[in-house]
């Protein structure tokens, strides 16, 4: 959306398109961040004749009024919505079934992938699947929604995240196992048929 100047009935409206009411709900920080989430380097931002912004994604043959990341950080908003009303390890839970979800969500959107193939224009990937190509890796595009995800889930001291792992418990003694830690633990993602292609 921009790092200029934001006003708050701005953030305020953006926030009810997320699923989120400001004036009820502590997530603030976390609508600001969607609010400057950068574009996927797949997606190309246009304007129309009233100057309201349309997207579209690289070999795509439609276009979207939402800004891809506004999805990811709706079903986050869902996420910590729902973890709120449960206890500690229920939350740890939530949060580790949802990040290994899009973990394989991903694994599966990548099957058919391949390249890089080398071309007068540059490199570019080509999906059997989809029969599109592509000038930017489809992996790198999951492994920032993946990062972004992540890196959400795993503020346990912001104020307005808090809840995933904290909220209403009491401290407990002796170190609780990090999501970080077990994310970390995942495959990385990769594809065979993504290998450079010489």
């Amino acid at each position: 959306m921009g790092s200029e100047c934001i006003l708050y009935g701005d953030l305020h409206e953006y926030g009810l398109s997320l699923g989120v009411d400001l004036e009820s709900e502590d997530c603030l920080e976390l609508v600001q961040e969607a609010w400057n989430a950068p574009l996927p380097a797949s997606w190309t931002e246009y304007m129309d004749e009233s100057g309201r912004a349309y997207y579209v994604k690289e070999g795509a043959s439609s276009s979207t009024w939402e800004h891809p990341a506004d999805q990811i950080y709706r079903s986050l908003i869902d996420l910590i919505r729902k973890a709120r009303v449960e206890g500690m390890a229920r939350r740890q839970d939530m949060v580790r079934e949802h990040l290994r979800e899009r973990h394989e969500a991903a694994k599966a959107d990548l099957a058919g992938w391949s390249g890089p193939y080398v071309s007068d224009q540059g490199e570019y990937y080509y999906s059997d699947r989809l029969k599109v190509s592509a000038w930017n890796s489809p992996i790198a595009e999951w492994e920032h929604e993946l990062q972004t995800r992540h890196a959400v889930l795993e503020r346990p001291r912001r104020q307005s995240l808090t809840l995933i792992l904290t909220l209403r418990d009491p401290p407990r003694p002796g170190p609780a196992e990090p999501v970080i830690m077990w994310y970390a633990q995942l495959q990385p993602l990769e594809a065979p048929q993504l290998q450079r292609v010489t």
